[in-house]
Protein backbone atom coordinates (compact mmCIF):
# COMPACT_ATOMS: atom_id res chain seq x y z
CA UNK A 1 0.00 0.00 0.00
CA UNK A 2 1.18 3.44 -1.03
CA UNK A 3 1.09 6.11 1.52
CA UNK A 4 1.75 9.60 0.19
CA UNK A 5 2.48 12.53 3.14
CA UNK A 6 2.98 15.87 1.92
CA UNK A 7 3.60 16.53 -1.57
CA UNK A 8 5.61 20.24 -0.93
CA UNK A 9 8.94 20.69 0.92
CA UNK A 10 7.01 21.22 4.59
CA UNK A 11 9.69 19.85 6.02
CA UNK A 12 12.44 22.30 4.71
CA UNK A 13 9.83 25.29 5.48
CA UNK A 14 9.77 24.58 9.27
CA UNK A 15 13.14 24.03 8.90
CA UNK A 16 13.63 27.67 8.91
CA UNK A 17 11.11 28.53 11.43
CA UNK A 18 12.39 26.42 14.03
CA UNK A 19 15.66 27.28 13.10
CA UNK A 20 14.69 31.12 14.21
CA UNK A 21 12.16 30.50 17.26
CA UNK A 22 14.97 28.03 19.18
CA UNK A 23 16.45 30.13 21.09
CA UNK A 24 13.04 31.18 22.74
CA UNK A 25 12.43 27.60 23.51
CA UNK A 26 14.51 26.48 26.36
CA UNK A 27 14.06 29.80 28.69
CA UNK A 28 9.80 30.30 27.72
CA UNK A 29 8.21 26.53 26.83
CA UNK A 30 6.37 25.04 29.14
CA UNK A 31 4.43 22.43 28.83
CA UNK A 32 3.09 20.98 25.36
CA UNK A 33 -0.45 19.70 24.61
CA UNK A 34 -0.82 17.12 22.14
CA UNK A 35 -3.48 15.29 21.45
CA UNK A 36 -3.44 12.35 18.78
CA UNK A 37 -6.63 11.08 16.98
CA UNK A 38 -8.10 9.02 14.82
CA UNK A 39 -11.15 9.42 12.70
CA UNK A 40 -13.14 6.55 10.93
CA UNK A 41 -15.56 6.43 8.55
CA UNK A 42 -17.37 4.55 6.33
CA UNK A 43 -20.31 6.21 3.81
CA UNK A 44 -22.69 5.26 1.04
CA UNK A 45 -23.45 7.26 -1.71
CA UNK A 46 -25.43 6.74 -4.52
CA UNK A 47 -23.26 9.58 -7.41
CA UNK A 48 -19.64 9.16 -6.69
CA UNK A 49 -18.81 10.55 -9.82
CA UNK A 50 -21.26 13.43 -9.63
CA UNK A 51 -22.58 12.52 -12.62
CA UNK A 52 -26.25 13.87 -14.17
CA UNK A 53 -29.19 10.88 -12.88
CA UNK A 54 -28.78 9.07 -15.45
CA UNK A 55 -25.16 7.82 -15.31
CA UNK A 56 -25.28 7.85 -11.39
CA UNK A 57 -23.18 5.27 -9.57
CA UNK A 58 -22.98 4.54 -6.51
CA UNK A 59 -20.18 3.29 -4.04
CA UNK A 60 -19.41 2.17 -0.80
CA UNK A 61 -16.73 4.48 0.81
CA UNK A 62 -13.91 4.12 3.96
CA UNK A 63 -11.83 6.65 5.51
CA UNK A 64 -8.99 6.32 7.96
CA UNK A 65 -7.79 9.72 9.26
CA UNK A 66 -5.08 10.03 11.87
CA UNK A 67 -4.56 13.23 12.81
CA UNK A 68 -2.84 15.15 16.06
CA UNK A 69 -2.89 18.28 17.03
CA UNK A 70 -0.61 20.15 19.63
CA UNK A 71 -0.54 23.82 21.74
CA UNK A 72 2.18 25.30 23.70
CA UNK A 73 1.59 28.94 25.06
CA UNK A 74 4.53 30.61 26.85
CA UNK A 75 5.30 34.40 27.94
CA UNK A 76 7.07 34.95 24.87
CA UNK A 77 6.60 31.37 23.08
CA UNK A 78 3.37 30.44 21.13
CA UNK A 79 2.78 27.11 18.71
CA UNK A 80 -0.65 25.85 17.61
CA UNK A 81 -0.81 22.94 15.15
CA UNK A 82 -3.32 20.41 13.88
CA UNK A 83 -2.62 18.17 10.82
CA UNK A 84 -4.72 15.00 9.54
CA UNK A 85 -3.88 12.72 6.95
CA UNK A 86 -7.61 11.26 4.96
CA UNK A 87 -7.18 8.08 3.56
CA UNK A 88 -10.27 6.99 1.51
CA UNK A 89 -10.48 3.43 0.00
CA UNK A 90 -13.57 3.27 -2.47
CA UNK A 91 -14.76 0.01 -3.07
CA UNK A 92 -15.92 0.30 -6.63
CA UNK A 93 -12.56 1.77 -8.06
CA UNK A 94 -10.54 -1.26 -5.64
CA UNK A 95 -13.31 -3.67 -7.10
CA UNK A 96 -11.97 -2.58 -10.37
CA UNK A 97 -8.76 -3.10 -9.90
CA UNK A 98 -9.20 -6.28 -8.53
CA UNK A 99 -11.07 -7.57 -11.54
CA UNK A 100 -8.41 -6.42 -13.66
CA UNK A 101 -5.29 -8.19 -11.69
CA UNK A 102 -7.35 -10.88 -11.92
CA UNK A 103 -7.89 -10.77 -15.71
CA UNK A 104 -4.28 -10.49 -16.29
CA UNK A 105 -3.49 -13.79 -14.92
CA UNK A 106 -1.76 -11.52 -11.65
CA UNK A 107 -1.49 -11.99 -8.10
CA UNK A 108 -3.28 -9.71 -6.17
CA UNK A 109 -2.14 -8.79 -2.38
CA UNK A 110 -2.59 -6.15 0.51
CA UNK A 111 -0.34 -3.54 -0.95
CA UNK A 112 -2.62 -3.26 -4.75
CA UNK A 113 -5.13 -1.93 -2.48
CA UNK A 114 -5.74 1.71 -3.82
CA UNK A 115 -5.37 4.32 -0.86
CA UNK A 116 -6.16 8.40 -2.08
CA UNK A 117 -4.65 10.74 0.41
CA UNK A 118 -5.59 14.07 1.59
CA UNK A 119 -4.04 15.96 4.34
CA UNK A 120 -5.03 19.04 6.08
CA UNK A 121 -3.11 20.83 7.71
CA UNK A 122 -3.30 24.38 9.94
CA UNK A 123 -0.14 26.11 11.90
CA UNK A 124 0.54 28.55 13.63
CA UNK A 125 4.23 29.63 15.65
CA UNK A 126 5.05 33.21 17.29
CA UNK A 127 8.01 34.26 19.48
CA UNK A 128 9.48 36.95 21.06
CA UNK A 129 13.42 36.59 20.50
CA UNK A 130 14.03 40.04 21.89
CA UNK A 131 12.16 41.29 24.36
CA UNK A 132 9.76 44.09 23.01
CA UNK A 133 11.68 44.56 20.20
CA UNK A 134 12.20 41.61 17.66
CA UNK A 135 9.64 39.01 16.84
CA UNK A 136 8.99 36.03 13.98
CA UNK A 137 5.66 34.89 13.09
CA UNK A 138 5.26 31.89 10.74
CA UNK A 139 2.70 29.91 9.62
CA UNK A 140 1.20 27.13 7.17
CA UNK A 141 -1.76 25.28 5.99
CA UNK A 142 -2.29 22.19 3.83
CA UNK A 143 -5.85 22.24 2.27
CA UNK A 144 -8.51 20.75 -0.35
CA UNK A 145 -10.10 23.60 -2.38
CA UNK A 146 -12.40 23.63 -4.65
CA UNK A 147 -10.95 25.02 -8.10
CA UNK A 148 -14.05 26.22 -10.15
CA UNK A 149 -17.14 27.84 -7.93
CA UNK A 150 -18.93 26.98 -11.85
CA UNK A 151 -19.50 22.64 -11.83
CA UNK A 152 -20.49 20.39 -9.15
CA UNK A 153 -19.35 20.99 -5.97
CA UNK A 154 -17.67 18.23 -3.75
CA UNK A 155 -18.43 18.21 -0.05
CA UNK A 156 -15.38 16.18 0.96
CA UNK A 157 -12.36 14.63 -0.96
CA UNK A 158 -14.71 11.55 -1.43
CA UNK A 159 -15.80 12.15 -5.01
CA UNK A 160 -13.94 10.85 -8.27
CA UNK A 161 -14.26 14.43 -10.55
CA UNK A 162 -11.46 17.00 -11.28
CA UNK A 163 -13.17 20.16 -9.51
CA UNK A 164 -10.91 20.15 -6.83
CA UNK A 165 -7.28 20.16 -5.41
CA UNK A 166 -4.70 20.32 -2.90
CA UNK A 167 -3.40 23.98 -2.14
CA UNK A 168 -0.29 24.44 0.28
CA UNK A 169 0.37 28.21 1.86
CA UNK A 170 3.60 28.78 3.65
CA UNK A 171 4.61 32.13 5.26
CA UNK A 172 7.39 33.56 7.41
CA UNK A 173 7.73 37.16 9.35
CA UNK A 174 10.02 38.75 11.38
CA UNK A 175 9.92 42.40 12.23
CA UNK A 176 11.31 44.79 14.73
CA UNK A 177 9.17 47.25 16.69
CA UNK A 178 10.80 50.44 18.90
CA UNK A 179 9.00 52.72 20.71
CA UNK A 180 10.14 56.46 20.86
CA UNK A 181 9.31 57.37 24.26
CA UNK A 182 5.65 58.35 24.34
CA UNK A 183 5.99 60.22 21.03
CA UNK A 184 5.74 57.49 18.48
CA UNK A 185 6.03 53.29 18.02
CA UNK A 186 7.47 51.96 14.81
CA UNK A 187 7.37 48.17 13.16
CA UNK A 188 9.23 47.18 10.61
CA UNK A 189 8.52 43.52 8.94
CA UNK A 190 9.63 41.34 5.98
CA UNK A 191 7.27 38.95 5.19
CA UNK A 192 7.92 35.99 2.41
CA UNK A 193 4.80 33.81 1.21
CA UNK A 194 4.39 30.98 -0.69
CA UNK A 195 1.85 29.38 -2.53
CA UNK A 196 1.31 25.91 -4.63
CA UNK A 197 -1.44 24.10 -5.85
CA UNK A 198 -2.01 20.25 -7.68
CA UNK A 199 -3.45 22.46 -10.42
CA UNK A 200 -2.31 22.62 -13.89
CA UNK A 201 -1.25 25.85 -15.21
CA UNK A 202 -1.56 27.63 -11.76
CA UNK A 203 2.02 27.74 -10.97
CA UNK A 204 3.90 28.24 -7.96
CA UNK A 205 3.81 31.44 -6.27
CA UNK A 206 6.70 33.40 -4.19
CA UNK A 207 5.97 37.07 -2.34
CA UNK A 208 8.25 39.21 -0.38
CA UNK A 209 6.84 42.30 1.17
CA UNK A 210 8.39 44.96 3.20
CA UNK A 211 5.83 46.75 5.82
CA UNK A 212 6.96 49.91 7.53
CA UNK A 213 4.71 51.83 10.06
CA UNK A 214 5.05 54.67 12.40
CA UNK A 215 2.39 56.04 14.35
CA UNK A 216 1.81 58.30 16.76
CA UNK A 217 1.96 57.46 20.83
CA UNK A 218 0.42 58.69 23.54
CA UNK A 219 1.47 62.48 23.46
CA UNK A 220 -0.99 62.78 20.69
CA UNK A 221 -4.09 61.75 23.14
CA UNK A 222 -6.76 63.63 21.20
CA UNK A 223 -5.80 63.78 17.28
CA UNK A 224 -3.40 60.64 16.60
CA UNK A 225 -1.22 59.80 13.07
CA UNK A 226 0.24 57.05 11.35
CA UNK A 227 2.26 56.68 8.11
CA UNK A 228 2.44 53.37 6.21
CA UNK A 229 4.44 51.62 3.59
CA UNK A 230 4.07 48.86 1.93
CA UNK A 231 5.77 47.04 -1.31
CA UNK A 232 5.43 43.62 -2.28
CA UNK A 233 6.73 41.89 -4.85
CA UNK A 234 5.12 38.43 -6.24
CA UNK A 235 6.89 35.88 -8.55
CA UNK A 236 5.14 33.19 -10.60
CA UNK A 237 6.30 29.92 -12.47
CA UNK A 238 5.28 31.51 -15.89
CA UNK A 239 7.70 34.45 -15.53
CA UNK A 240 4.83 37.20 -14.67
CA UNK A 241 5.75 39.04 -12.06
CA UNK A 242 3.20 41.09 -10.06
CA UNK A 243 4.85 44.10 -8.39
CA UNK A 244 2.72 46.41 -5.72
CA UNK A 245 3.45 49.47 -3.74
CA UNK A 246 1.29 51.71 -1.40
CA UNK A 247 2.53 54.53 0.90
CA UNK A 248 -0.39 56.10 3.13
CA UNK A 249 -0.81 58.68 5.64
CA UNK A 250 -3.56 58.45 8.65
CA UNK A 251 -4.92 61.11 11.24
CA UNK A 252 -7.17 60.61 13.32
CA UNK A 253 -9.53 63.12 16.02
CA UNK A 254 -11.34 61.28 19.03
CA UNK A 255 -14.87 63.73 19.14
CA UNK A 256 -15.30 61.82 22.69
CA UNK A 257 -13.17 58.87 24.14
CA UNK A 258 -15.49 56.33 22.38
CA UNK A 259 -16.05 58.12 18.90
CA UNK A 260 -12.95 59.23 16.66
CA UNK A 261 -13.09 60.71 12.93
CA UNK A 262 -10.55 58.72 10.49
CA UNK A 263 -9.08 60.15 7.23
CA UNK A 264 -6.35 58.91 5.10
CA UNK A 265 -4.55 59.41 2.02
CA UNK A 266 -2.14 57.77 -0.34
CA UNK A 267 -0.63 56.23 -3.65
CA UNK A 268 -1.00 53.24 -4.69
CA UNK A 269 0.99 51.64 -7.61
CA UNK A 270 0.60 47.75 -9.54
CA UNK A 271 2.32 47.11 -12.98
CA UNK A 272 0.00 44.43 -14.17
CA UNK A 273 -1.68 45.10 -17.94
CA UNK A 274 -4.84 46.48 -16.80
CA UNK A 275 -7.90 46.25 -19.32
CA UNK A 276 -9.28 49.17 -17.78
CA UNK A 277 -6.90 52.21 -17.05
CA UNK A 278 -3.29 52.47 -15.72
CA UNK A 279 -3.81 50.84 -12.53
CA UNK A 280 -2.28 53.64 -10.27
CA UNK A 281 -3.28 56.99 -8.94
CA UNK A 282 -3.73 58.68 -5.27
CA UNK A 283 -6.58 57.85 -3.17
CA UNK A 284 -8.37 59.06 -0.43
CA UNK A 285 -11.27 57.62 2.84
CA UNK A 286 -12.80 59.57 5.12
CA UNK A 287 -14.89 57.96 7.93
CA UNK A 288 -15.13 57.44 11.40
CA UNK A 289 -14.41 54.77 14.29
CA UNK A 290 -17.44 54.43 17.74
CA UNK A 291 -16.72 51.94 20.38
CA UNK A 292 -19.67 52.23 22.62
CA UNK A 293 -18.47 49.40 24.63
CA UNK A 294 -15.83 46.75 24.77
CA UNK A 295 -17.95 44.33 23.18
CA UNK A 296 -19.20 46.98 20.87
CA UNK A 297 -17.60 48.46 17.85
CA UNK A 298 -18.11 49.77 14.04
CA UNK A 299 -15.79 51.11 11.62
CA UNK A 300 -16.48 53.10 8.56
CA UNK A 301 -15.16 55.02 5.64
CA UNK A 302 -15.82 55.85 2.48
CA UNK A 303 -13.40 57.06 -0.33
CA UNK A 304 -12.11 56.93 -3.89
CA UNK A 305 -9.15 55.10 -5.80
CA UNK A 306 -7.73 54.89 -9.58
CA UNK A 307 -10.98 52.08 -9.76
CA UNK A 308 -13.87 54.02 -8.88
CA UNK A 309 -15.04 54.57 -5.29
CA UNK A 310 -14.77 52.53 -2.31
CA UNK A 311 -15.50 52.26 1.29
CA UNK A 312 -15.09 49.43 3.88
CA UNK A 313 -17.35 48.22 7.36
CA UNK A 314 -16.77 46.79 10.44
CA UNK A 315 -19.19 45.77 12.78
CA UNK A 316 -19.09 43.40 15.85
CA UNK A 317 -21.37 43.18 18.82
CA UNK A 318 -20.64 40.50 21.81
CA UNK A 319 -22.72 39.15 24.36
CA UNK A 320 -22.37 36.83 27.01
CA UNK A 321 -23.32 33.88 24.45
CA UNK A 322 -23.08 35.41 21.54
CA UNK A 323 -21.18 37.27 18.71
CA UNK A 324 -22.58 39.13 15.59
CA UNK A 325 -20.23 40.82 12.89
CA UNK A 326 -20.79 42.71 9.75
CA UNK A 327 -18.25 43.82 7.17
CA UNK A 328 -17.52 45.28 3.75
CA UNK A 329 -14.45 45.68 1.99
CA UNK A 330 -12.67 46.51 -1.51
CA UNK A 331 -9.89 45.20 -2.96
CA UNK A 332 -7.27 44.33 -5.71
CA UNK A 333 -6.40 41.18 -5.00
CA UNK A 334 -5.36 37.88 -6.49
CA UNK A 335 -6.56 34.06 -6.02
CA UNK A 336 -3.13 33.40 -4.14
CA UNK A 337 -3.84 36.29 -1.77
CA UNK A 338 -7.01 35.27 -1.34
CA UNK A 339 -5.38 31.42 -0.18
CA UNK A 340 -3.14 33.26 2.71
CA UNK A 341 -6.23 35.28 4.06
CA UNK A 342 -7.79 31.57 5.79
CA UNK A 343 -9.17 33.49 8.96
CA UNK A 344 -11.52 35.96 7.19
CA UNK A 345 -13.18 33.26 5.46
CA UNK A 346 -13.94 31.12 8.09
CA UNK A 347 -14.64 30.07 11.33
CA UNK A 348 -12.30 27.89 13.12
CA UNK A 349 -12.13 26.11 16.76
CA UNK A 350 -8.91 28.42 17.46
CA UNK A 351 -10.65 31.48 16.01
CA UNK A 352 -13.66 31.22 18.21
CA UNK A 353 -11.84 30.25 21.61
CA UNK A 354 -9.46 33.17 21.06
CA UNK A 355 -12.78 35.20 20.19
CA UNK A 356 -14.65 34.31 23.46
CA UNK A 357 -11.96 34.33 26.00
CA UNK A 358 -13.36 37.36 27.83
CA UNK A 359 -16.85 35.56 27.53
CA UNK A 360 -15.75 32.35 29.13
CA UNK A 361 -12.26 32.84 31.26
CA UNK A 362 -12.28 29.41 32.00
CA UNK A 363 -10.37 27.67 29.29
CA UNK A 364 -12.23 24.15 30.23
CA UNK A 365 -15.87 26.22 29.73
CA UNK A 366 -14.28 28.09 26.81
CA UNK A 367 -13.53 25.21 25.28
CA UNK A 368 -16.98 23.17 25.76
CA UNK A 369 -18.79 26.00 24.34
CA UNK A 370 -16.77 26.24 21.29
CA UNK A 371 -17.04 22.31 20.59
CA UNK A 372 -21.09 22.69 21.55
CA UNK A 373 -20.96 25.63 19.06
CA UNK A 374 -18.69 23.74 16.05
CA UNK A 375 -19.28 20.19 17.04
CA UNK A 376 -16.93 18.46 19.23
CA UNK A 377 -14.76 16.77 15.78
CA UNK A 378 -14.12 20.12 14.14
CA UNK A 379 -10.67 21.07 14.20
CA UNK A 380 -8.78 24.43 13.00
CA UNK A 381 -7.91 22.08 9.79
CA UNK A 382 -11.59 21.61 9.01
CA UNK A 383 -12.69 25.13 9.09
CA UNK A 384 -16.50 26.16 9.08
CA UNK A 385 -16.75 28.32 5.84
CA UNK A 386 -17.63 32.35 5.92
CA UNK A 387 -17.63 32.89 2.39
CA UNK A 388 -16.34 30.66 -0.51
CA UNK A 389 -12.64 31.54 -2.14
CA UNK A 390 -12.78 33.57 -4.47
CA UNK A 391 -12.49 31.91 -8.22
CA UNK A 392 -9.21 30.03 -8.76
CA UNK A 393 -7.90 31.93 -11.08
CA UNK A 394 -4.05 33.50 -12.02
CA UNK A 395 -5.64 37.11 -12.33
CA UNK A 396 -5.55 40.25 -10.73
CA UNK A 397 -9.19 41.43 -9.91
CA UNK A 398 -10.83 43.57 -7.81
CA UNK A 399 -12.84 41.74 -5.19
CA UNK A 400 -15.78 43.55 -3.30
CA UNK A 401 -16.93 41.20 -0.60
CA UNK A 402 -20.12 41.25 2.16
CA UNK A 403 -20.08 38.88 4.76
CA UNK A 404 -22.34 38.61 7.78
CA UNK A 405 -21.77 35.57 10.93
CA UNK A 406 -23.16 35.21 13.93
CA UNK A 407 -22.39 32.47 16.73
CA UNK A 408 -24.53 31.75 19.33
CA UNK A 409 -24.75 29.35 22.35
CA UNK A 410 -27.43 28.35 24.84
CA UNK A 411 -27.81 26.09 27.35
CA UNK A 412 -28.96 22.72 25.03
CA UNK A 413 -28.73 24.98 21.38
CA UNK A 414 -26.22 26.24 19.27
CA UNK A 415 -26.17 28.50 16.07
CA UNK A 416 -23.47 29.41 13.38
CA UNK A 417 -25.13 31.53 10.79
CA UNK A 418 -23.20 32.85 7.87
CA UNK A 419 -24.49 35.54 4.79
CA UNK A 420 -21.92 36.26 1.96
CA UNK A 421 -21.64 37.99 -1.32
CA UNK A 422 -18.75 38.69 -2.96
CA UNK A 423 -18.34 40.42 -6.83
CA UNK A 424 -14.79 39.40 -8.52
CA UNK A 425 -14.34 41.75 -11.40
CA UNK A 426 -10.91 40.77 -13.26
CA UNK A 427 -8.46 43.48 -14.08
CA UNK A 428 -6.34 41.43 -16.54
CA UNK A 429 -7.04 39.86 -19.79
CA UNK A 430 -8.88 36.41 -19.57
CA UNK A 431 -6.25 34.73 -21.36
CA UNK A 432 -4.72 34.82 -18.18
CA UNK A 433 -7.15 32.26 -16.80
CA UNK A 434 -5.49 28.88 -16.48
CA UNK A 435 -7.17 26.10 -14.59
CA UNK A 436 -7.14 22.29 -14.16
CA UNK A 437 -10.67 21.55 -15.88
CA UNK A 438 -12.16 23.15 -19.23
CA UNK A 439 -14.27 26.38 -19.09
CA UNK A 440 -14.92 29.32 -20.64
CA UNK A 441 -12.26 31.50 -19.56
CA UNK A 442 -14.87 34.82 -19.91
CA UNK A 443 -17.04 33.18 -17.15
CA UNK A 444 -14.28 34.30 -14.93
CA UNK A 445 -14.49 37.89 -16.42
CA UNK A 446 -16.95 39.01 -13.64
CA UNK A 447 -18.45 36.64 -11.37
CA UNK A 448 -20.92 37.56 -8.37
CA UNK A 449 -20.95 34.75 -5.42
CA UNK A 450 -24.17 34.98 -3.08
CA UNK A 451 -24.73 32.23 0.13
CA UNK A 452 -25.92 31.43 3.31
CA UNK A 453 -24.65 28.66 5.38
CA UNK A 454 -25.75 27.47 8.61
CA UNK A 455 -25.46 25.35 11.89
CA UNK A 456 -27.71 24.46 14.38
CA UNK A 457 -27.21 21.93 17.30
CA UNK A 458 -29.09 20.67 20.03
CA UNK A 459 -27.63 18.75 23.09
CA UNK A 460 -30.68 16.28 23.67
CA UNK A 461 -28.53 15.01 26.36
CA UNK A 462 -25.68 15.23 28.21
CA UNK A 463 -24.17 13.26 25.83
CA UNK A 464 -25.94 13.63 22.70
CA UNK A 465 -26.70 16.08 20.45
CA UNK A 466 -28.74 16.70 17.03
CA UNK A 467 -27.12 18.93 14.41
CA UNK A 468 -28.22 20.29 11.39
CA UNK A 469 -26.94 22.12 9.23
CA UNK A 470 -27.32 24.18 5.64
CA UNK A 471 -26.32 26.10 2.84
CA UNK A 472 -27.44 28.01 -0.70
CA UNK A 473 -25.13 29.52 -3.37
CA UNK A 474 -25.30 31.05 -6.16
CA UNK A 475 -22.81 31.56 -8.51
CA UNK A 476 -23.12 33.81 -11.52
CA UNK A 477 -21.37 34.44 -14.58
CA UNK A 478 -22.62 38.24 -15.51
CA UNK A 479 -20.59 38.19 -18.93
CA UNK A 480 -22.26 35.05 -20.08
CA UNK A 481 -25.31 34.84 -18.18
CA UNK A 482 -24.84 31.68 -16.71
CA UNK A 483 -25.87 30.49 -13.05
CA UNK A 484 -25.23 27.79 -11.16
CA UNK A 485 -26.77 26.42 -8.08
CA UNK A 486 -25.51 24.19 -5.15
CA UNK A 487 -28.10 23.12 -2.04
CA UNK A 488 -26.67 21.00 0.43
CA UNK A 489 -28.55 19.98 4.06
CA UNK A 490 -27.07 17.33 6.42
CA UNK A 491 -29.05 15.85 9.20
CA UNK A 492 -26.43 14.34 12.37
CA UNK A 493 -26.52 12.31 15.14
CA UNK A 494 -23.63 12.10 17.86
CA UNK A 495 -23.13 9.92 21.18
CA UNK A 496 -20.18 10.13 23.14
CA UNK A 497 -19.91 6.61 23.99
CA UNK A 498 -16.84 6.96 25.92
CA UNK A 499 -14.64 9.84 28.01
CA UNK A 500 -12.52 10.27 24.16
CA UNK A 501 -14.82 8.16 21.94
CA UNK A 502 -17.67 10.15 19.75
CA UNK A 503 -19.73 8.24 17.52
CA UNK A 504 -22.01 9.84 14.74
CA UNK A 505 -24.58 8.78 11.92
CA UNK A 506 -24.98 11.28 9.03
CA UNK A 507 -27.80 11.90 6.23
CA UNK A 508 -26.08 14.48 3.30
CA UNK A 509 -28.60 15.73 0.15
CA UNK A 510 -27.08 18.10 -2.37
CA UNK A 511 -28.41 19.68 -5.29
CA UNK A 512 -26.79 21.58 -8.01
CA UNK A 513 -28.23 22.75 -11.31
CA UNK A 514 -26.69 24.95 -13.96
CA UNK A 515 -28.26 27.26 -16.75
CA UNK A 516 -25.57 25.70 -19.25
CA UNK A 517 -27.47 23.09 -20.69
CA UNK A 518 -29.69 22.19 -18.11
CA UNK A 519 -27.18 20.28 -16.12
CA UNK A 520 -28.58 18.92 -12.96
CA UNK A 521 -26.85 16.76 -9.91
CA UNK A 522 -28.01 15.12 -6.97
CA UNK A 523 -26.21 12.76 -4.45
CA UNK A 524 -27.32 11.22 -1.08
CA UNK A 525 -24.49 9.79 1.49
CA UNK A 526 -25.06 8.00 4.87
CA UNK A 527 -22.02 8.31 6.73
CA UNK A 528 -21.25 6.49 10.29
CA UNK A 529 -18.06 7.56 11.81
CA UNK A 530 -16.13 7.13 15.29
CA UNK A 531 -13.95 9.98 16.86
CA UNK A 532 -10.91 8.93 18.86
CA UNK A 533 -8.68 11.24 20.70
CA UNK A 534 -5.62 9.36 23.17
Amino acid sequence: MEWRFFKFNLPGHWAIVAAALLPALPSYATDWRITPRLDLEESYTDNIYLAPPQSQKNDFISQISPGISLNETGPRFKVTADYQMQNIISARENARNFIDTIRNNESYSISDIKVSTFNHLYANASAELVKNHFFIESYATVRQQTVSAYGPQAVDNLYIQGNNTEVRTFSLSPYLRNRYSNFATSELRYNYSTVSADTAGFGSSQANAVVFNLASGSAFSQAGWALHYNQQKSGYGSGQDLTATNFSGDVRYMLTHRLALTATAGNERYNYASVSGQPQGNYWAAGFSWAPSTRTSLVANVGRKFFGRTGALSANVRSRRTVWSVSYSESITTTQEQFQLAAPRTISPAGLNKLWEDLYPDAIGRQNAVDFALGPTASDSTEVPIKPATVFTNQVYLLKTWTASAVATGVKNSLVFNLYNTLAKAQTSSTTVLLQIPFNATLFDETRQTGVNGRWGLRVSPRSSVNLSGSYSVTSALTTQRRDTTQLYRLELMRQLQMKLTGSLSLTHMLWHSTANNAYVRENVLTASLNMKF
